[in-house]
């Protein structure tokens, strides 16, 4: 009785895991899509059999919420347009610098994580590629704009790698 109740706390915690993976999938289907697809990712994330593998009391399952929630914060991120707000912008980079801290732990935590990389950095930059919405004719305006916005995405990229290069590279030191 003493050993199976030393194996009852991990796979509690391992199941708790799993409801927040589910919910972190149905989130990041539901900003980038619709709660109909959502829905469908979760539910076939929920029940896949290779799923089933990151259940058990692995670094895989402590990693995958770290890696899904910097995939959300990417998302929300592009979700928000860039304006001449100053709150929109601070929230912007708010959020680029959250996915960035959740990659840098996935990173710390399980090193083949790095692979996620160029997800995240194509969703940063393409998600934030969107034209902004003037009513001028005028092309020059419009392509300055854009100018304007790559180096914008150029910046907030620059400012993502900052806490996924720094974080892991406390394992050195450790």
């Amino acid at each position: 009785d003493s050993i199976a109740m030393l194996y009852v706390v991990p796979r509690v915690l391992m199941g708790i895991l799993a409801v927040v993976d589910t919910f972190l999938v149905y989130k990041i289907a539901d900003t980038r899509y619709n709660r109909r697809v959502a829905f469908v990712s979760a539910t076939l994330f929920a029940v896949m059999p290779l799923t089933w593998f990151l259940r058990r009391i692995f670094l895989d399952s402590i990693a995958l919420p770290f890696i899904l929630l910097s995939i959300l914060f990417a998302v929300y991120s592009t979700k928000s347009e860039v304006s001449i707000n100053r709150n929109d912008n601070n929230k912007k980079v708010l959020l680029t610098l959250l996915s960035g801290l959740f990659l840098g732990l996935a990173i710390f935590t399980k090193m083949p994580v790095f692979t996620m990389i160029p997800l995240l950095v194509f969703i940063i930059l393409k998600g934030n590629g969107k034209k902004s919405t003037n009513n001028d004719k005028d092309n020059n305006n419009s392509f300055s704009s854009s100018i304007n916005n790559r180096h914008y995405n150029l910046k907030l990229l620059a400012l993502w790698f900052i806490p996924v290069l720094l974080i892991p590279l406390i394992w050195p030191l450790f």
